[in-house]
């Protein structure tokens, strides 16, 4: 593919990527919420890619560098390539340009989530990616309980939990970065309410409602010394701004903050595993062969 382009992308790209994401989920595939998505991620940093063939926008994705408690690593949000153009390499390329990107900013590993169902975790197999962590999902419904702790409310969550504080629950995406951007710096147009909250203890808590459904609500918690009683303060809070449930997605070790819940998680919730896969960069080069190691 000797015209194939693999580029930073520009607002003017908006009407290719949309046309890359037509008949997905996501506010790509409407021409009217992939403008000021796109837009905003490239005001805030991200690296906003795009697959030109020919002139045409085959595929797009957004890669953000995230600055945790762990460390540093690049982390792709989204990909995605047009379905009659899969399979040719395009894709590869793309993989290949953010890896390129990420020693440039001297992260030590590239993370992702491979799409479920999709071949999405053979690909990145093929491109050096291993399997580290997994990721659970469970829903549970609201309720009046009593706070256990002091709590101020906020208007958004500080930039500083990001690399100050273990990220507890909110792993949709396994970045830290990414959803706090979501939460606190939303594109034009999305109006959906956020509510923070912080602890004396320094706890941070935002909750907000789904795209699909205005009585359910995802959190994101930040902590460094989290206790399971916190999950009744995130239902007792979404239970005061009108939800019926709370959604959770966490580290699968971070299981035990849920045994008082089991019950009602299996009556009342979906549980899912979701696996985020890495690959390491050597620390001595931003340039040569990339050396893959299981996390």
């Amino acid at each position: 593919m000797q015209d194939l382009l693999i580029r930073k992308a520009n607002i003017q790209d908006c009407e290719g990527i949309q046309s890359v994401h037509m008949g997905t989920s996501g506010p790509w595939a409407n021409i009217n919420e992939c403008i000021p998505w796109v837009e905003k991620k490239i005001e805030r940093g991200y690296y906003v890619q795009v697959a030109e063939l020919n002139g045409q926008i085959v595929g797009h994705a957004e890669w953000v560098e995230t600055h945790d408690i762990s460390g540093k690593f690049f982390y792709l949000c989204v990909m995605q390539i047009k379905a009659e153009y899969q399979g040719k390499g395009i894709g590869r390329k793309m993989v290949d340009d953010g890896i390129r990107e990420a020693r440039d900013k001297d992260c030590t590993k590239v993370v992702t989530i491979p799409e479920e169902d999709t071949g999405s975790e053979k690909f990145y197999a093929k491109c050096g990616f291993t399997n580290g962590r997994q990721i659970k999902s469970i829903s549970l419904p609201t309720n009046d309980y009593e706070y256990s702790q002091s709590y101020s409310e906020a208007d958004s969550a500080p930039f500083e939990v990001i690399r100050e504080c273990q990220f507890i629950f909110g792993l949709s995406q396994a970045s830290a970065r990414h959803m706090w951007e979501v939460y606190n710096k939303k594109p034009a147009g999305d109006n959906r309410a956020t509510t923070t909250l912080i602890s004396d203890a320094g706890d941070c808590i935002q909750i907000c409602s789904t795209y699909t459904n205005p009585r359910s609500a995802w959190v994101l918690c930040w902590s460094n010394n989290l206790k399971p009683i916190i999950v009744k303060d995130i239902l007792t809070l979404g239970k005061s701004k009108g939800f019926k449930e709370i959604s959770f997605d966490f580290f699968a070790e971070n299981e035990h903050y849920f045994h008082e819940f089991d019950k009602k998680a299996e009556l009342y919730g979906v549980e899912t595993y979701k696996s985020v896969t890495f690959q390491v960069l050597p620390k001595s080069s931003k340039t040569g062969k990339v050396t893959h190691l299981q996390i």
